[in-house]
């Protein structure tokens, strides 16, 4: 990637225009640390927190599982370095939506992490630190926590895909010092070595265990038939069990009648708006995510048909997922499928918060409710003042829109 780098003395509309397509994931300038995310530290005065190196918290529960050295990786919990008691919030993104961006960057930088380097798959015979961590992970509340590191933590965690989280440092020593709270489907899936990981996701989803302890359960090994069990980094953990279970509440919907009229649902909040636009027709689904940059934008899409895709959404990557899953519940929910064309937009005060906000805004916008409405024309121009970037250029991006409109149907030898 690094033939694509372009310096800002080369022009900053070019340099804008980039960093709009990478979204500060895909380093298209070749940077081994996206410029961004340098500058967000800076911004917010990131600084270690003090020369302790033990410490006593209430671990929301949370875990983070990392990419970097796979197949060898850095697995640890997260646990704010003072809090007591119920901390379920620093990791909860259902209810972060009304957070400020301010907010919720100080509440997730309070959270110590700790880590310990591992292979992938000892989690089928886990040593003693990943067993305590995967104990942790089965809990549904906070649960309390100590934890001494080699040195006083320091590295900050800041990815695209996953919560940002503060200090870090290597484990020495850990231990629960309370017994963690098990839900009897959480622990009837861990204990089920015969199980697939598939099947556990949605087993456990099924049984309203929350979307982030799936991913944790997933993300530290503790899901899947049992020698084959591994660990599974936090950020890919997030977009498959997103995709799975799109997938399995994907075949109800396509069995559903269609809907009568056009569906918009519409929200905006930590610098982000997300739209759905629903049309009269079989399910397709398509996303589309813009990031406007110094004037100038680039709008990226991947889409599937009916028949579904058959490779990973490499241009919007977790996004996707994550905007699919909750829109394929409400029309499981409603029992109609639908043509889906969802928007994704993100303003100048981005920092790095992960694909979570896109889940969570758009599940926002479904609960407000859609406006409803027979004419297509209508529907647009509803939704066209609430867009960053004018709607049209995200309709003549749209290969779903351009294919409906384009297509010949029943409805209008009728006319």
């Amino acid at each position: 990637m690094s033939n694509q780098y372009i310096p800002r003395d080369k022009g900053a509309e070019a340099y804008e225009l980039l960093c709009g397509k990478c979204m500060g994931f895909r380093k298209l300038c070749g940077a081994r640390i996206c410029p961004l995310v340098t500058n967000a530290r800076k911004v917010l005065g990131i600084n270690p927190i003090s020369d302790k190196t033990e410490f006593f918290g209430a671990s929301p529960p949370a875990t983070f599982v990392g990419t970097y050295g796979y197949p060898k990786v850095f697995v640890g919990p997260l646990l704010p370095p003072a809090e007591i008691g119920d901390t379920s919030l620093y990791d909860d993104e259902t209810q972060w939506v009304d957070q400020t961006i301010d907010e919720l960057i100080t509440l997730r930088l309070s959270l110590l992490r700790g880590k310990e380097a591992l292979p992938v798959n000892s989690a089928a015979e886990p040593p003693s630190k990943l067993e305590t961590i995967q104990e942790l992970s089965l809990s549904i509340k906070s649960v309390d926590t100590e934890i001494k590191f080699s040195k006083s933590p320091r590295q900050i965690t800041f990815t695209s895909r996953a919560p940002p989280s503060g200090p870090s440092g290597l484990i020495e020593k850990m231990k629960l010092a309370e017994n963690p709270y098990v839900e009897k489907p959480v622990e009837r899936v861990f204990g089920d070595t015969d199980l697939k990981a598939g099947e556990g996701i949605v087993d456990l989803a099924d049984d309203k265990i929350p979307h982030r302890q799936i991913v944790r359960m997933l993300s530290v090994g503790m899901l899947g038939v049992g020698e084959n069990r591994k660990m599974v980094p936090t950020q890919w953990s997030i977009t498959a069990v997103d995709d799975i279970l799109s997938k399995d509440v994907m075949k109800r919907v396509k069995t559903y009648p269609w809907i009568n009229d056009f569906y918009v649902f519409s929200h905006t909040a930590l610098g982000n708006h997300v739209a759905a636009l629903l049309i009269p027709g079989e399910f397709n689904f398509e996303a589309l995510e813009v990031w406007p940059r110094g004037g100038t934008f680039n709008i990226m899409q991947d889409y599937e048909f009916f028949q579904g895709r058959k490779k990973y959404a490499f241009t919007i990557a977790g996004a996707y997922y994550a905007t699919r899953l909750p829109i394929l519940n409400y029309l499981d929910k409603i029992r109609r499928q639908a043509t889906i064309i969802i928007m994704m937009e993100i303003d100048e005060s981005w920092v790095p918060l992960g694909v979570w906000r896109f889940r969570e805004i758009l599940k926002q916008a479904i609960e407000n409710g859609p406006a409803i409405f027979t004419d297509k024309k209508d529907a647009l121009d509803f939704l066209r003042p609430k867009m960053m970037v004018p709607l049209e250029a995200h309709l003549a991006k749209s290969v779903i829109y351009n294919t409906w409109s384009t297509q010949t149907r029943l409805d209008q030898f009728f006319d």
